[in-house]
């Protein structure tokens, strides 16, 4: 069975599966088969299940969960899963991916950080409040 995408309107194919596979097919492309008129997108077509490239991880969510964390590093996380669906988007798979991993070390950096700076801040505050009931002797 052949098949024709529809891309920037522009009909392209026909294509055997084969070829799709070989070609950067996002789920959001519509295709229609050589026996059918009615576009339907990739992700809804049983037959290219295989064929559908994936979204790389954009880390949206355990961005959002760095911000409350750390957030620098929160922050640019989350500018930087929009980034990953874009060039995701536009068919640069490539590039996409490897930002998704070079987000993936970041957020992973700022949630490193942020737990230090709060087991230092802990640390302090616990010995100024050691130091204070010392002081009334009720501690030692």
């Amino acid at each position: 069975m052949k098949y024709y995408i529809k891309r920037k309107n522009k009909v392209q194919g026909p294509f055997s599966k084969e070829e799709l596979k070989a070609r950067t097919l996002l789920p959001t492309a519509l295709v229609r088969t050589e026996n059918s008129e009615e576009w339907v997108r990739a992700d809804h077509c049983k037959e290219l299940e295989e064929t559908v490239v994936p979204m790389p991880n954009t880390w949206w969510l355990i961005s959002l969960i760095t911000v409350f964390v750390c957030l620098p590093f929160g922050i640019v996380g989350l500018l930087r899963a929009y980034r990953i669906q874009d060039l995701y988007h536009e068919g640069k798979i490539a590039e996409a991916r490897v930002m998704s991993q070079d987000t993936g070390r970041l957020i992973k950096i700022g949630i490193a950080c942020g737990l230090l700076l709060y087991l230092m801040l802990l640390a302090f505050h616990g010995a100024a409040i050691i130091k204070s009931l010392n002081a009334e002797g009720i501690f030692f």
